[in-house]
């Protein structure tokens, strides 16, 4: 079965009742839980299709899909002729504050959260810091893991995988128990679950849901290669420093 907000709230209700303290809200604890879910574990079943982004001139940064909040790898496209590394934020704004200037043709990349825009609205979701700045039409393909989708009517489905249906619903019950005794924290109601056969199980079909995993990387007969958008970067070699 789709398991709905409804199905969600009814669960989290069977643990507190119907007429529990109005200061809790069911819909935002369900929701709640279920990003706890997607956090507790880098799930296979969270990898996303790849995503292509155009830049535009003279861009630093690029936004990312609103779904998307852990990078796996980010590359150039096929007919743009960049090489694409990731490295840190720290680096890039290092770059740009000695006036650094690219080689070639390579492009550095970092996950980076914008501020708050201000005190009444949420922040921002994540997005890629660029160096150097883009160029009309520069485009890159991003891999990357979604995140929990905010259910907000009672028939919005959420967007886990049928296998990790129950799970979820025992995190919904756990956050109902806390919310039932001033006496137990968020954290030690999940513990159990955190511990339990069922999460060990469940990662571990996870982890096998593709059993090839190609022809294997590294080692000796490797070293001295770039690391690309496989892995971390430091760019440093690859950067020349022009100071007026």
């Amino acid at each position: 079965m789709s398991l709905t907000l409804m199905h969600l709230v009814d669960a989290f209700t069977s643990i507190l009742g119907e007429d529990h303290d109005a200061r809790w809200d069911d819909a935002t604890l369900c929701n709640q839980a279920g990003q706890y879910l997607f956090d507790m574990h880098e799930w296979q079943w969270r990898k996303r299709p790849s995503v292509t982004i155009t830049l535009g001139a003279g861009q630093t940064y690029a936004d990312l899909p609103g779904d998307l909040d852990h990078i796996i790898s980010v590359q150039a496209a096929n007919n743009s002729g960049r090489d694409v590394f990731l490295t840190t934020s720290e680096i890039i704004a290092g770059f740009r504050a000695s006036s650094a200037t690219s080689v070639g043709t390579s492009f550095w990349t970092a996950l980076e959260y914008p501020d708050q825009p201000d005190s009444q609205s949420p922040p921002r979701g994540p997005r890629l810091a660029l160096f150097p700045a883009a160029s009309a039409g520069d485009q890159i393909v991003v891999n990357g893991r979604n995140t929990w989708t905010t259910l907000l009517l009672p028939q919005q489905v959420a967007n886990v995988p049928a296998k990790m249906e129950m799970l979820l619903v025992e995190l919904v019950r756990a956050f109902a128990r806390s919310a039932a005794s001033p006496a137990m924290t968020f954290s030690e109601a999940v513990e159990p679950i955190e511990q339990s056969s069922m999460l060990r199980r469940l990662k571990l079909a996870d982890a096998m849901a593709q059993g090839n995993l190609g022809q294997m990387e590294g080692g000796v007969l490797s070293r001295g290669r770039k690391r690309g958008y496989r892995g971390w970067y430091d760019p440093s070699a690859d950067v020349a420093i022009a100071r007026a």
